[in-house]
């Protein structure tokens, strides 16, 4: 089966969107498919020439990436450029990178390596939340909760369908011109009314307030709309504790099983036992600073230079580098359980052909 190229891009949109990425990423469609109709995706972590042709071969329509290939300004294409050859393919390009690490990488590690009291750190300013408040008569809350619920309102963290309601009274006269739901024109009114209040990220905001009206019996519709000064708690890292204190022997282990052993490097401090351990996907030294700030012995990251291995030896706390390819290598196995559940219909290939691009000499 297949959907619509312009009701995919918006799916994707929903599920990876640009509101949860870091300032200056490039992320979303990059490359417009040259069909209308999308039937198969290729999950890939780097939108390169051996990823591509791997697309051509299997005749995908799109290829997800988690990064961009577009991210500085382009001024000048070549013949051999990898953009010129998908532009020629016909084959789409969309990316989920910085927004994806937050909702979705970061929060998997977490889940592999067991870790408990998980807090988020790297988390930015975030995305802006609004509380909706809806007065609805008696009888209508279910009908118009379904639709707000359906269009994106109501998700705090883990819970989704999260609201509030309470009970009240409710006044009003119909003017000459208006057609009533309840009551008649020239009378006021006095009606048993349900305030219901729910979040709604900006996003969703506008499909909330159209769901709304949509929904709601009243010809009139009151409804607030609240900017809210707090922000969902998700960053592009995690901080949490393992089950167990450890050693380095154990933490190797335990980094050895879930497949990050290959080209792991190790900060010189103290083997002493260590529990609480920071993990950010990717290139993440940057947050190495609020790491320590909040209490890490064991930060795990990609591409830790020289003068951070440096400061996390003056702080006693221990680095574990697998590199940047092996702790994002699992986005494409997240990305397919995504699909697999919000689009059914389509067909998924994971690319096979994606190899670490250095390795370490034994």
């Amino acid at each position: 089966m297949a959907i619509s190229t312009k009701e995919l891009i918006n799916i994707l949109n929903n599920l990876f969107p640009e509101e949860r990425s870091e300032p200056g990423d490039r992320v979303g469609l990059q490359i417009e498919p040259a069909v209308d109709q999308v039937k198969k995706i290729l999950l890939a972590l780097d939108p390169g020439r051996e990823v591509l042709e791997e697309a051509i071969e299997h005749k995908a329509d799109l290829v997800l990436t988690h990064h961009p290939l577009f991210f500085k300004p382009v001024f000048k294409i070549g013949r051999n450029d990898v953009c010129r050859a998908f532009v020629r393919s016909g084959i789409g390009l969309f990316v989920a990178h910085t927004n994806f690490d937050r909702d979705f990488l970061a929060p998997t590690w977490g889940q592999v390596f067991q870790l408990k009291n998980i807090k988020s750190i790297g988390q930015g300013d975030g995305e802006q939340l609004f509380k909706v408040v809806i007065f609805i008569p008696d009888g209508y809350v279910e009908e118009v909760a379904r639709a707000i619920f359906a269009s994106g309102a109501g998700y705090i963290g883990k819970y989704d369908q999260s609201s509030f309601q309470a009970e009240g009274r409710g006044t009003f006269r119909p003017q000459k011109e208006a057609r009533p739901f309840i009551g008649e024109r020239g009378q006021r009114q006095d009606v048993r009314e349900i305030r219901l209040e729910t979040i709604v990220p900006s996003r969703f905001l506008g499909g909330v307030v159209q769901a709304i009206k949509e929904s709601h019996p009243y010809e009139e519709v009151a409804y607030d709309i609240y900017p809210l000064a707090n922000k969902p708690d998700s960053g592009l890292g995690i901080i949490g504790d393992l089950p167990h204190p450890l050693k380095q022997g154990g933490i190797a282990d335990l980094m050895i099983g879930e497949g990050l052993g290959v080209n792991l490097r190790w900060g010189k401090v103290e083997d002493r036992l260590r529990q609480k351990l920071a993990l950010v996907p990717g290139k993440g030294g940057k947050l190495l600073p609020e790491a320590i700030a909040v209490g890490a012995e064991i930060f795990v990251s990609g591409d830790i230079d020289f003068h951070q291995f440096q400061m996390a030896q003056e702080k006693d706390v221990l680095i574990a580098d697998p590199g940047h390819f092996q702790l994002e290598i699992k986005c494409k196995k997240i990305m397919e359980g995504v699909l697999r559940e919000k689009l059914p219909e389509l067909e998924l290939i994971s690319s096979q052909r994606e190899l670490c691009p250095y390795y370490h000499q034994e």
